[in-house]
């Protein structure tokens, strides 16, 4: 250690110490030395530390003086999940999907607030202190990065967007646990309490993440364990790396990475994702873009409107028609879809042929529900001119009317023994019926 050098004490013409001089000096200059000692012994974990630091520090400023770029931007250089304007039900990571893989490096390094940088950048120091020296400069860099990326990258791919050094933290300490078994000093350093609160960290953020009590990457955490654990175990055991077999498994574990950055780049299993390439405007009427997207994510009403709208365009009314009416089947308070549909009836109304087609195909695909439907979506068939006024539904129209009229009593200041008396209608819905006049009446319920 430099904190013991003698260059800047004073001595006696002895070439002792002079007395009371010592403390004071080796106060002044014993911490800044220490520092530079220990930049010099963990140079690649004082960089990485320093860089988490200034990107904290220029979201911090973006915050304060360019707020709106940050709102637009999210983290400069990481990806981000961003949203549709005109539809935003359709989101996810377009920048990785447009192959922006590289931003997830930026992710490792952003952090969400000053307690967890802190945290982040603590663990790694002390951590890295056992490691970095001994795995070395270019080694570890690797090391870190790696399993930074593909912590993060793990997260992502289940819908999240994480960010932090955590992951990487977790890998380092996976390969320091597995390390203890096959190297003494590791095991004298890394004491069964180190271990123990290292794992109970792990794993008691899981519930409280499920009870929304704090937001962790959990799934990167698990990862970027694993990752350091197997890592050490294949390379421990053979330091020089000759074993064909260790080889083999380093090369397998980055296997999995890879096929993992394609599966980001293409979530085949996410509807979103396709609704997002019908998006495009080259691919905006490729309509199996958009039945894929249904298939996969059934509640995107707007993947529904847009099949409809892309058969009516075509000509075809009546596929439009059934799609319309299986896409509100599902997403039962969709105001678009009613909209649609409404719109669809408007044009066959005075068409008894075609209306009874399509009442037919409503009932196919609503089956006991389909007499509520047809009552909240008011498809009603125009009589012909000179047809004769059916008594018996103008009645029932007045009643409908007068009982969504607000009662009298609740304007007069009536008794309540005898609230009631003055409006004697029935309530408007009973339990189990729909509104007509409200799309939202089925919202709550998995049946009208």
């Amino acid at each position: 250690m430099l904190a013991g050098h003698r260059l800047f004490t004073p001595s006696t013409p002895f070439g002792k110490p002079a007395p009371g001089k010592i403390n004071t000096v080796e106060r002044l200059f014993s911490p800044r030395l220490r520092i530079v000692g220990a930049l010099k012994r963990l140079p690649v974990t004082s960089a990485l530390i320093l860089l988490a630091v200034f990107l904290y520090v220029l979201t911090v400023y973006l915050s304060l003086f360019e707020a709106a770029l940050l709102a637009r931007s999210g983290y400069p250089g990481a990806t981000t999940i961003l949203q549709v304007t005109d539809y935003p039900e359709i989101y996810g990571h377009f920048n990785l999907w447009r192959g922006g893989i590289w931003r997830l490096f930026f992710n490792v390094f952003y952090h969400a607030g000053i307690m967890h940088l802190l945290m982040n950048s603590v663990s790694l120091w002390f951590l890295a202190d056992m490691l970095e020296q001994r795995m070395g400069r270019i080694r570890f860099l690797l090391f870190f990065l790696s399993a930074g990326y593909a912590s993060v990258m793990a997260q992502a791919l289940i819908g999240d967007n994480p960010i932090g050094m955590s992951g990487a933290v977790y890998a380092v300490f996976g390969y320091l646990v597995a390390q203890r078994k096959y190297d003494y000093e590791t095991a004298q350093r890394m004491s069964p309490f180190l271990v123990t609160m290292g794992f109970t960290c792990l794993i008691i953020f899981v519930p409280l993440t499920a009870a929304r009590l704090i937001h962790v990457a959990n799934l990167a955490h698990f990862v970027g364990l694993g990752y350091g654990w197997v890592l050490a175990w294949l390379t421990c055991r053979t330091p020089r790396l000759a074993s064909w077999k260790t080889r083999l498994g380093i090369v397998g574990i980055h296997t999995v990475i890879g096929v993992a950055t394609v599966a980001a780049i293409f979530p085949l299993w996410n509807g979103r994702y396709y609704a997002w390439i019908g998006g495009n405007e080259k691919d905006q009427h490729n309509l199996a873009q958009w039945e894929k997207a249904t298939s996969l994510n059934p509640d995107l009403a707007v993947a529904w409107l847009t099949r409809a709208k892309i058969h009516h365009s075509r000509g075809e009314f009546h596929d439009a028609w059934r799609t319309a009416l299986q896409g509100l089947r599902i997403n039962r308070t969709d105001e678009e879809l009613d909209r649609f549909i409404r719109a669809m009836w408007w044009q066959w109304r005075t068409d008894p042929t075609e209306c009874d087609l399509a009442l037919s195909e409503l009932r196919q695909i609503f089956d006991s529900e389909s007499d509520a439907w047809i009552r909240r979506l008011k498809l009603s068939i125009a009589d012909p001119p000179g047809t004769p006024i059916n008594i018996a539904e103008v009645l029932a129209l007045l009643e409908d009317q007068a009982a969504k009229l607000p009662r009298l009593d609740a304007q007069l200041d009536v008794p309540q023994d005898v609230a009631g008396i003055t409006s004697p209608h029935p309530p408007a819905l009973k339990p189990g019926d729909v509104d007509p006049g409200s799309p939202q009446s089925a919202m709550l319920g998995e049946t009208l």
